[in-house]
Parts: C-alpha cells; sequence; structure tokens
C-alpha cells in the first residue's frame, strides 16, 4: 500500500467546538474542500457525492457522482 491509500486520522474537534448542537454533520476531512460542514437531515437517507442531484455535493476528483448514502 503507497503512502497516497493509508487511512488519516484528523482531530475534528476543532472544527465542531463552534457547535453547540447535537444534529448530525458531514464534515470534509481531505481535498479540496477540507472543513466544509454540511448539516444532515435526521431520520432522511441523503447522497453525498459531486452528482448534481446529490444531497451533499463534494467537488472533488476521488468523490464519485453517488458517492455513499447515508
Amino acid at each position: 500500500m503507497s503512502e497516497d491509500d493509508s487511512t488519516g486520522i484528523q482531530d475534528v474537534r476543532g472544527l465542531t467546538a463552534q457547535r453547540k448542537t447535537e444534529e448530525p454533520y458531514f464534515i470534509v476531512l481531505a481535498g479540496g474542500p477540507v472543513g466544509m460542514m454540511h448539516r444532515l437531515r435526521a431520520n432522511q437517507e441523503m447522497v453525498i457525492g459531486r452528482s448534481v442531484d446529490a444531497d451533499v455535493r463534494v467537488e472533488d476528483d476521488g468523490v464519485s457522482r453517488r458517492h455513499a448514502k447515508v
């Protein structure tokens, strides 16, 4: 496995410390839009990806059009 394929671990407490909420968020930890936070809708399925139809759009070459469903 090359260094580019390794799993990275980042401390996100600084990103979320300003938020005093228990709402779910998706936080971009790597790539171009690092630190972007997207509020997720509780109890509702959402698609994350590059597609214009994705609920959470992430513009990064490493993300597929319909990358994940949460």
